[in-house]
């Protein structure tokens, strides 16, 4: 047991909510390309995008994400609450040197460990 302070709690909710989101924009985007034809436009560019591998790492952040989230919310396990959003930053590495393969590097790709650092800065001021 350990006290969440107004951080903790703030990103905790953020989390949360951003979680459940990318569920929700995972199935919907899935469940439109699969069934979006287009005549004349090849549409298998999207259709790999949503391979067994992406959408199971998409599956895996989102619910680390709620972990992490409804444990730091209620205080009640600081090893779980940092587990879980230790594995969400390892996905959000994975996915930034994935992105730099592809596209190369870009300096805006910082910009996705603002959230998980801030959350870990709150859980450890509540310790």
């Amino acid at each position: 047991m350990f006290i969440p302070n107004k951080l903790l709690k703030v990103m905790s909710i953020i989390v949360i909510v951003l979680s459940v989101l990318g569920i929700i924009s995972l199935l919907a985007g899935y469940y439109v390309v699969n069934s979006l034809e287009v005549p004349g436009v090849d549409m298998s560019m999207l259709k790999e995008a949503y391979t067994p591998l992406s959408m199971g790492m998409s599956l895996i952040s989102s619910v680390s994400m709620i972990v992490a989230g409804v444990l730091g919310f209620s205080g009640k396990s600081f090893k779980g609450c940092a587990a879980a959003i230790g594995i969400y930053t390892v996905m959000i590495a994975i996915s930034c040197v994935q992105s730099t393969m592809l596209t190369g590097f870009n300096p805006l790709l910082a910009i996705d460990f603002i959230i998980p650092a801030l959350f870990i800065w709150g859980l450890y001021q509540s310790k």
